[in-house]
């Protein structure tokens, strides 16, 4: 396939990938918001600030590093790999830690566990930073897009079970918590890439840079 067929293929399939997941995601809102009371999502869209923030720095700090880099080795990889976890666990520990005083400044105990187990996708996000960035580098959106997908549904179909055993707010958390984990499993299990090379110190530096830039 040529260059001009794999980037209409790579529309296309981004296309999909963003109408099915916002389309699956929106059919199972109109259905949660039946059954839970709108206190439950105004809990889960305070702690979202949070939670996209950091998934931000991750995302699109480390894997936007990869992205733009022409020549990319092994030690890059895995360098890349072992920052955006470390740097995934420790905003995760920033978040767990601050849990209790999100609780506080806004009167409202529950989100002290919510956040600590909402924060957790951060994490998840980092470990498929280098799987998501290789597919995209290689225009194959089509995988991302049957993994975001089938995750959305996975995540969709486990929030509505939780909210009809009567778990309430923590349908929602389950939903993102359980997309962002099949989203982990499929994605890593249709990349050819493991782990492997070293932590290099001109790696290191270089995606010190990337992100600060």
């Amino acid at each position: 396939m040529g260059l001009r067929q794999k980037t209409i293929s790579a529309l296309l399939w981004s296309t999909v990938e963003r109408v099915g997941n916002q389309g699956i995601v929106f059919l199972v809102t109109l259905i949660l918001a039946r059954i839970l009371v709108p206190e439950d999502f105004g809990l889960i869209g305070i702690l979202m600030v949070f939670v996209r923030v950091s998934e931000a720095l991750i995302n699109n700090g480390f894997g936007q590093a990869i992205i733009q880099k022409k020549s990319v080795t092994d030690n890059d990889l895995m360098t890349t790999f072992v920052l955006s976890v470390g740097a995934s666990l420790i905003l995760y520990l920033i978040l767990f830690v601050s849990a209790p005083f999100v609780a506080d400044f806004y009167n409202e105990p529950l989100l002290f566990r919510l956040l600590q187990v909402m924060g957790f996708v951060i994490v998840l996000d980092a470990f498929v930073v280098i799987q998501r960035v290789q597919f995209e580098k290689n225009l194959d959106f089509k995988t991302i897009s049957k993994a975001t997908v089938s995750s959305s549904i996975v995540g969709g179909l486990g929030a509505l079970l939780c909210a009809i055993i009567g778990f309430g707010v923590w349908s929602l958390v389950c939903m993102m918590v359980l997309q962002k984990i099949v989203l982990a499993v499929m994605l890593w299990l249709h990349s050819s890439w493991k782990p492997r090379g070293a932590v290099s110190r001109e790696s290191f530096i270089w995606n010190i840079v990337a992100l600060a830039t």
